[in-house]
């Protein structure tokens, strides 16, 4: 599945930008520094066929692409793995060392090494069972990645909207059989969260057209970046470089230095790992892996 992406170099060069037209899927521009040392390769090729899936897509800690179907069967192509779960899933994720986890309609749960119950019925597919590790913090609940191993929750309840961290270090073995694992409240809103991204000491929220700061260690929040004209719908974070963020029908980035949009797509998620970007494009299940994003840092626009 793993193919390398085919693009066509416009070279229409506007002052210090050149615009990337993107084969198989026409309707992404990507704007950038003529002098980017960015490259790209699809993942999975986009596929107007598959306009209204409701598949999951999310990549683990080694860049391999996992695809859930059905709420109930995962998927990955490059090790050939097809199996299903005892219990209904609402999203699942890899954090950066490994382990996956899959959100259910009451709990955060996973799957226990070497267990015994994994059956195969009638449809011949492997069935794994989910073990419960934690209760989410409420019903209405969205789990994110957070670098090094960690994990955000957004709740919403009583009309407040909630972000609930938990580090490397929640995950604590109990026993020889058995996981915890311990969040806690570090930002509360009377508006909805879209988005959430960090490293536990630093978040960054999104909300509206906001990216908002969440300052742990000093207890202070304040505004770093507004956009001008579209709300917020997905962030990420990448502690070399800055915050790429997702609107109705763009992707852009906010650093230091400047803030821009470089992609015109709509419907975007947006997940890093390493030093790579790789960006779910929902409306057509499309997926592609921008390498080196740590080159953001070098960009100046005015």
């Amino acid at each position: 599945m793993k193919k390398n992406i085919i693009i066509f170099i416009l070279f229409f060069v506007i002052s210090d930008i050149f615009s990337v037209d993107l084969k198989y899927y026409k309707d992404a521009i990507l704007i950038l520094p003529k002098t980017t040392k960015l490259s790209f390769e699809w993942l999975l090729y986009p596929d107007e066929n598959l306009k209204n899936t409701s598949a999951i897509l999310n990549v683990d800690n080694k860049g391999l692409l996992w695809i859930g179907a059905n709420n109930n069967t995962i998927f990955n192509a490059e090790n050939k793995i097809l199996f299903k779960t005892d219990t209904p899933f609402i999203y699942f994720l890899w954090t950066d060392n490994g382990v996956m986890f899959f959100q259910t309609e009451k709990y955060l749960s996973f799957i226990p090494s070497n267990s015994k119950k994994a059956f195969k019925p009638e449809d011949g597919i492997l069935t794994a069972p989910l073990q419960p590790l934690v209760s989410l913090p409420s019903e209405n609940c969205k789990i994110k990645q957070a670098t090094k191993s960690g994990l955000y929750f957004i709740s919403k309840k009583d009309n407040k909207s909630f972000v609930y961290y938990s580090g490397e270090g929640g995950l604590k073995k109990v026993t020889d059989k058995s996981l915890a694992i311990a969040y806690k409240e570090i930002f509360v809103t009377d508006k909805d969260i879209n988005s959430v991204s960090g490293n536990g000491k630093k978040t960054y929220v999104a909300i509206e057209k906001s990216i908002l700061e969440v300052n742990t260690d000093e207890k202070k929040v304040k505004n770093i970046f507004t956009h001008p004209a579209n709300e917020i719908t997905d962030i990420a974070y990448y502690e070399g470089a800055g915050i790429f963020y997702a609107t109705k029908n763009y992707i852009g980035f906010t650093g230091k230095n400047t803030s821009f949009d470089f992609i015109k797509t709509p419907d975007a998620k947006l997940l890093i790992k390493n030093n790579l970007l790789y960006v779910f494009i929902k409306g057509n299940c499309g997926v592609l892996k921008i390498k080196n994003i740590k080159d953001f840092i070098n960009y100046k626009f005015k």
